[in-house]
């Protein structure tokens, strides 16, 4: 990566890391796509985050309304109720327990909860492979490792090796013909997101391009791979 590029990264990951965390730190409700959400500290913020709005825009492109579905990495729960507000049996994973109640208090308040079940793991190593029709991940893309617990829904590892894992993983689990989407910064894919397969929203970030992006076969191996 030439040095512009890299010193570029580098600023952008540390101005995003610190707004994020402030806004990562208190507990609120908040009002997303007519769902009402309790937001422990900690748990990553649906509204007026580009990654999981673009997400929720996405969902309008699968042409199913019933099935199953998995949200990799789901922190308060925000893409699973929208996907069960669809008809669809969703599970949500995450690595926190904190966002996991959180979910589970969201469900119920918004009526959801009989389509809903949350599970904790690590990305989707709970999940049988091609178990669902539809499967959404909102990982951690900003290249720096976790220091505490608040770095969960934002650092994706030195080398994107927690973004990484999610993604793999939720290509594994979907059926052969089901839907893997993902959300990625141009900053900190890695890859053009292209290459990936086909992108179905874009926005701006803060300083970057946020894709969602339909995943294409072979773009990423399952977690069981050492390499993308």
């Amino acid at each position: 990566m030439p040095v512009i590029n890299r010193i570029k990264e580098t600023l952008f990951t540390l101005a995003t890391k610190t707004l994020l965390k402030i806004y990562l730190t208190p507990q609120k409700l908040q009002e997303f796509q007519g769902l009402r959400l309790l937001l422990l500290p900690g748990c990553f913020p649906p509204l007026r985050t580009v990654t999981t709005e673009l997400l929720s825009i996405a969902f309008t492109a699968i042409p199913l309304s019933a099935g199953r579905a998995v949200d990799v990495g789901c922190g308060p729960g925000s893409l699973t109720l929208l996907l069960a507000g669809k008809g669809f049996y969703a599970v949500g994973t995450d690595v926190s327990v904190t966002c996991l109640k959180a979910a589970r208090v969201n469900a119920i308040r918004n009526g959801v909860y009989s389509l809903t079940d949350f599970v904790a793991c690590d990305a989707g190593s709970c999940l049988r492979s091609g178990s669902a029709d539809v499967c959404v991940t909102n990982p951690p893309f900003l290249p720096y490792e976790r220091k505490d617990d608040r770095d969960l829904p934002l650092a994706g590892g030195r080398e994107l090796e927690v973004f990484k894992a999610m993604v793999r993983d939720c290509y594994r689990v979907a059926k052969k013909r089901g839907w893997a989407l993902f959300a990625v910064s141009d900053l900190a894919s890695g890859k053009p997101p292209h290459s990936l397969g086909v992108v179905l929203a874009r926005g701006r970030g803060l300083g970057d391009n946020i894709y969602v992006v339909l995943l294409k076969p072979g773009a990423y191996r399952s977690s069981e791979s050492a390499q993308p």
